[in-house]
């Protein structure tokens, strides 16, 4: 809030980051109204500047934490539009993909979930969120065979300490 008080056009912080910031500091307190409120605001505020591209990704970031918070929520419908809209500007958002696979498991659609994560999967292989979010629907269809394996890929690709080319989940 401080911030907001002292920012001006001199100031090398855009407007949107701080209310980015905000939200998102509003999400970890569970304030999600508030939070949404403000990741709208910047939203507004950075696509007056931004484009929704794979080079700069600021107006994806953004939507992905509301994304998130609806997640949170159990409000898989609405966070289903925004992970859509990213998958139709870039088939092979893996995060955005791997996102309506995260709420088709809420919804208890494991093995829609599970096609999904073969996708995500085979953009990259690599993907260590995608191993285990299909080792939760296979686990959800009984299949623990098949969940054991990936709680295993899940580990073998899961960021190491010295490893600077994967983040830990």
């Amino acid at each position: 809030n401080k911030a907001l008080e002292y920012w001006n056009d001199k100031c090398q912080t855009e407007l949107y980051w701080i209310y980015e910031e905000r939200g998102v500091n509003y999400m970890y307190l569970k304030e999600y109204g508030k939070a949404l409120a403000d990741l709208d605001k910047a939203y507004t505020l950075a696509k007056k500047k931004y484009k929704h591209n794979a080079e700069d990704g600021i107006l994806d970031q953004i939507v992905m934490q509301q994304a998130h918070i609806y997640y949170v929520q159990k409000r898989y419908d609405e966070a289903d539009k925004i992970y859509k809209k990213m998958v139709e500007r870039n088939e092979s958002e893996i995060s955005a993909i791997l996102g309506i696979a995260r709420n088709m498991i809420g919804r208890e659609e494991y093995k829609e979930a599970i096609s999904l994560l073969d996708k995500c999967v085979q953009i990259d292989y690599k993907y260590d969120q995608a191993y285990r979010f299909r080792m939760k629907a296979y686990s959800g269809l009984g299949n623990n065979e098949k969940a054991i394996d990936d709680a295993i890929a899940y580990c073998a690709t899961t960021r190491q300490p010295d490893d600077d080319e994967y983040v830990k989940a």
